[in-house]
């Protein structure tokens, strides 16, 4: 009988925690925002400057927003890299195994980058689809 006692107090303890869960799609949002206000804007590496990290929810897409600087922001070097720039971002996605549970989910990530001397300018912009990093 205590061991009947027992077990349903673990049980009724798994029900509670199981109910306070947050779902992936909040998860990933409440991360987004906490990283960003933690983190960003972060100092340039490697010419970027990583702004923010956002979640949209309804589309379930993951977006890095970055700033090019230095020698590096020149739109017509981006603009003559871009399908090298999109290969990498796939190929990075494929890789990050910390993406992993939102890849199993089939979330999109998207990657803005903007000059850094005119902030307003977009220099490359794309967005990955599951069929993107999941057909290698």
């Amino acid at each position: 009988m205590r061991a009947l006692k027992q077990i349903s107090i673990f049980l009724m303890f798994f029900a509670l925690l199981a109910g306070c869960a947050e779902n992936l799609a909040d998860r990933t949002a409440r991360e987004a925002k906490e990283y960003t206000r933690r983190n960003c804007p972060t100092p340039p590496q490697n010419y970027l400057i990583l702004d923010s990290i956002t979640f949209d929810k309804s589309a379930t897409v993951l977006a890095r927003h970055y700033r090019i600087t230095g020698i590096a922001d020149r739109p017509e070097q981006v603009a003559s890299k871009k399908a090298e720039l999109r290969e990498a971002l796939i190929n990075s996605i494929i890789n990050d195994t910390s993406l992993e549970k939102l890849k199993q989910a089939g979330y999109s990530f998207a990657y803005i980058y903007r000059s850094d001397s005119h902030r307003e300018t977009i220099l490359f912009q794309d967005t990955i689809v599951e069929a993107d990093y999941t057909k290698k």
